[in-house]
């Protein structure tokens, strides 16, 4: 599938399947969070280990949340803020642009 092609897809299924659109934008807030405690955690000059025991979760969980493999709430975001000191920023974006 070229990149015309699957953008035409995604379109198409996010305008006409709401379940669809909730997934794509779950995941990718999945994704970018991941990255962001990646960034985080390795700024921190932390291994994923000490990261998991001061954020007080186990470490496969981190592992999870870096590989954006886990929903991402609000709580989360709450819980590994407070206990990195941290605050969130969220910042919305055009899904497709022309």
């Amino acid at each position: 599938m070229n990149r015309t092609n699957l953008k035409n897809y995604l379109r198409d299924n996010f305008e006409n399947d709401p379940d669809f659109a909730k997934d794509f934008v779950q995941c990718s807030l999945n994704v970018k969070t991941g990255i962001a405690i990646i960034n985080l955690r390795k700024k921190m000059g932390l291994t994923r280990e000490e990261f998991a025991r001061l954020v007080n979760m186990p470490q496969a969980t981190i592992l999870q949340i870096e590989q954006g493999d886990i929903d991402v709430t609000t709580d989360l975001l709450i819980k590994l803020a407070t206990a990195t000191k941290q605050h969130v920023e969220i910042n919305f974006s055009p899904i497709f642009e022309d």
